[in-house]
Formats: structure tokens, sequence, C-alpha cells
């Protein structure tokens, strides 16, 4: 065989194996690009046994509810409903009162609820001295409790159930992902099975 020969096939070899190292090369950067873009981590490529996907999702929506019912407690409710019995007094007949009449103090029992006074002690005083009636009037006293209790508890712990149904989405992802699952085109993967599809998109892109 000439040596003319033998340079075009060794030059065939070479050019060969460096196609080949190069592909080797693309394969291996596609694969450590792709590890990356999914997150996958590499403590879990050996786990074995996973929790299935329902059973995550459950964890993650107990989870929330207790945050919700711990930071919205019987507790916490009885300190708002406190909270608005305080803000809005009630007196009725035959209750001792302490009240500010311009620069006077007065205290005594209440003895007649009327229209546009009120008697405490036997000294009749008007609504419009007190700055109103509501805490003469039962009716209007609950209605302005219930609003406090409604604004200051239900209405913010909605608000926070909203919120975290909303964030339920996130929590459930972390949740996922510290379980060993990745996900991968809108659906969550194993991490042995994430290696897998990579693999095969690497091989692709070789």
């Amino acid at each position: 065989m000439s040596h003319h020969l033998i340079a075009i096939r060794y030059s065939i070899v070479l050019a060969v194996l460096t196609f080949s190292a190069l592909a080797d090369e693309i394969q291996d950067a596609k694969r450590k690009e792709l590890m990356k873009e999914y997150k996958v981590n590499p403590a879990f490529i050996y786990k074995t046994e996973y929790k299935t996907k329902d059973e995550i999702s459950a964890k993650v929506a107990s989870k929330i509810s207790r945050f919700l019912n711990k930071k919205y407690s019987q507790k916490y409710y009885e300190k708002i409903k406190k909270e608005a019995e305080t803000s809005y007094p009630l007196y009725l007949i035959g209750d001792k009162i302490d009240v500010k009449v311009r620069a006077n103090k007065i205290s005594g029992t209440v003895t007649a609820i009327g229209e546009i006074h009120v008697t405490i002690s036997g000294r009749t005083i008007s609504y419009k001295d007190l700055g109103g009636k509501n805490c003469f009037d039962k009716v209007k006293t609950e209605e302005l409790r219930d609003l406090h209790v409604s604004e200051n508890y239900y209405d913010k712990k909605q608000a926070l159930k909203d919120k975290l149904f909303k964030d339920r989405k996130e929590i459930l992802a972390k949740e996922m992902r510290k379980n060993g699952y990745v996900m991968i085109d809108d659906t969550w993967h194993t991490t042995q099975e994430a290696v897998e599809i990579i693999e095969q998109e690497a091989l692709i892109a070789k």
C-alpha cells in the first residue's frame, strides 16, 4: 500500500475520531444544560421509593389548611370579638356607666333610654352631647360589632385563603422537588425518569 493511501486512511480515521469526540462533547454539554434547566437534583438520582403525587398534593392541602387555621384560630376569633365589644360598648337600663360630656365625667346607672336622650342616675343627657346613641342601641351596636369581626377576622381569613390557593401551585412544586420529582413539559417525573428523558434529548443533539 502506498504512503499516499496510508495517509488518506489515517486522515479519515482521525476525522472520524475527531467527529466522534466532538459529538460526545455536544451530548455531554446538552446533558448538563438540560440537567440545569430541569433543576435535577443529583442527590435523588438513586432514589427508588417515592411518595405518590396524590399523597404529596394531599400533604400540601393539609399544610395550607393547618397554617390558615393556626393563623386564624378560635382563640384569635375570640380576641377580635372581645376587641369589637370593647370598641362598641352597649349599655342597657340598669347598667353602670362612665361617660364624658364636654369636659365633665359622669358616672351612674342608666335609668332610661329615649329617642333623643338618655337618663343616667336622674340626669338627662342628649345623645348629641355623647357623640351619638349607638352604645344605647342594641341592634346598631351588634351590627357594628359584627362588621368589626367580619372585616378583621372573616374577610382577612378569606383573603389569606384566596392567596394560599393562588400560591398552591408554587407550594406544591417545592414539595414535589423536595420529594425527588422533576417537572418536564408541565409533567412531573421521578428523577430517574427525568434522567432518561434528558439522555434521549442529549442523544438527539449529538
